[in-house]
């Protein structure tokens, strides 16, 4: 499971995982994507964001575990290498623990202006767009914080300030297997 600030290509790390390492992806972005259309929920960061936080507080943290990764994983039993391609709180990094016997828990980090930069990317006409959040009101946010606060508690941890994603993701592959 993957952990880290926003912007730090957690993405672009998953999606070389998937391509060149034979990964399969536990989205809980998808998860809450289908829950707020459900509820009719414009599909907001925000939005997403406060879903997760009410499924957080109604669950004890476990819905991440009980309503999106096992029943994937039960229907691909067969299936060996899966990443979670965010976790954002402690309490789901340990339910994972205790729910699956092996878990990696991988925090990505690079330097602050390179996520900044990042992020101011991902607007490629640098306007400000209706429903994007500046990048310090999304550094702020109390998910994000406790996303980034991850790194004292992971496995192991990735600076990708300078490390391309395919590197990055054979790193990610060779930690797995143990090489």
């Amino acid at each position: 499971m993957f952990s880290g600030p926003i912007a730090v290509g957690k993405s672009t790390l998953c999606k070389n995982l998937e391509s060149n390492f034979d990964f399969r992806k536990i989205s809980s972005g998808e998860y809450l994507r289908i829950n707020a259309s459900q509820k009719n929920l414009e599909l907001s960061r925000e939005n997403l964001q406060a879903l997760g936080d009410q499924f957080d507080e109604e669950t004890d943290f476990e819905w991440i575990v009980k309503d999106v990764s096992k029943p994937i994983l039960e229907e691909n039993a067969d299936h060996g290498l899966w990443f979670v391609d965010a976790v954002r709180k402690r309490k789901q990094v340990e339910h994972f623990k205790a729910a699956f016997s092996h878990v990696c828990h991988v925090h990505l980090t690079a330097r602050e202006d390179i996520l900044l930069k990042r992020y101011n990317q991902r607007n490629t006409d640098g306007e400000i767009k209706e429903g994007i959040t500046l990048y310090a009101e999304a550094v702020n946010h109390p998910n994000e914080q406790a996303a980034r606060g991850l790194i004292r508690f992971a496995d192991h941890v990735i600076d990708l300030s300078n490390t391309s994603p395919s590197a990055a993701a054979e790193l990610v592959f060779n930690l797995i297997e143990g090489k």
